[in-house]
């Protein structure tokens, strides 16, 4: 199952990211984002080893969800999940900005 999610910041930065795969397809490719040292919030492909920037194709890239790109202030239910990924609502670093005011809404779409 994948999902459509918005994340935004108080900056202004605004995105729409795809988080997970389709019940055919998730073992080749199922994405769930990450934040590259160049590019900054990317969407990389989990279920291929080991995880690339899908832009730059460099290897410095670490999940969302992750200690270094959170500071939580509670804690909440996770908002994005995929595999053993996860990520909380607020709380995470912003790729513009690099305050950590990023913010992942709810699926808007789901799709299977």
């Amino acid at each position: 199952m994948g999902s459509s999610n918005r994340v935004h910041c108080a900056c202004g930065f605004k995105k729409t990211i795809q988080v997970g795969g389709t019940r055919l397809g998730f073992r080749k490719f199922s994405s769930f984002p990450h934040f590259c040292a160049s590019c900054g919030l990317v969407e990389v492909n989990v279920a291929q080893t080991p995880t690339t920037c899908p832009t730059c194709h460099g290897s410095e890239v670490t999940a969302y969800g992750t200690k270094s790109l959170a500071k939580y202030p509670t804690n909440e239910v996770h908002s994005i999940q995929h595999f053993s990924y996860a990520a909380q609502r607020v709380g995470n670093l912003c790729p513009h900005c690099k305050e950590f005011n990023l913010i992942f809404e709810y699926a808007d779409i789901l799709f299977d």
